[in-house]
């Protein structure tokens, strides 16, 4: 009953990606505020663009790769690709501030990229009986959360460490439905922050690299 129910908010969680990725590439307008200079508002609009393009490109590379799901040999490209643009969005962070309303836009958008994405790897994973290392990372950067920032820092460690590690980290207070349904999957009202999610199993609070390495 538990996996009957996991299974249905999963295939929601997938309909509601493939719905909102394919009008949002076209639809999605930010408007800016006056406080936003001449130099910011070029690199917030250069980071749209990033985000349709890798979108358009995810989604022509999903449906080659769904052709033949388990002879895909780049997948660790797949994700890297993705998990460049978390770089640039941290930039837009430290420039604008972590609760700036394009900010949290273009961050509600990425975590829509980084679900589908985690998805097709759980497709491949079940289909191809491949082994997916991958770390869903949830936090909070409202000041609730003393060991997030030095959990990211662990995770960004690893992952430099270890490409081939998938590592999806979502800001627990995004207005996002997906989001609400990754914290109601994984019932992570009242849990303590940060949240890591390793081989479906949960974590909570600060956990350095050395027990991250041997939960892997």
């Amino acid at each position: 009953m538990v996996i009957t129910v996991e299974k249905k908010r999963i295939n929601r969680l997938k309909l509601f990606t493939i719905f909102v990725t394919t009008t949002f590439i076209f639809v999605v307008g930010i408007f800016f505020g006056q406080s936003i200079s001449q130099s910011q508002l070029g690199e917030i609009e250069e980071l749209q663009q990033d985000l349709r393009t890798q979108t358009l490109s995810l989604e022509l590379q999903y449906a080659l790769a769904n052709q033949n799901l388990c002879e895909i040999e780049d997948l660790d490209k797949l994700g890297n690709e993705l998990y460049s643009l978390s770089d640039k969005l941290a930039f837009m962070e430290d420039s604008l501030g972590k609760l700036n309303k394009d900010v949290l836009s273009l961050k509600e958008y990425y975590s829509l990229l980084e679900v589908k994405h985690w998805l097709f790897l759980k497709g491949v994973k079940e289909e191809c009986n491949k082994e997916m290392p991958v770390i869903l990372y949830f936090y909070s950067n409202l000041g609730d959360c003393s060991g997030c920032e030095r959990q990211g820092f662990v995770l960004t460690y690893l992952k430099r460490k270890s490409p081939e590690l998938n590592i999806f980290s979502f800001d627990i207070n995004l207005d996002s439905a997906v989001i609400n349904d990754l914290k109601e999957l994984y019932e992570l009202e009242n849990k303590e922050l940060p949240v890591l999610i390793v081989n479906n199993n949960i974590y909570e609070g600060l956990k350095e690299s050395d027990v991250l390495s041997e939960l892997l």
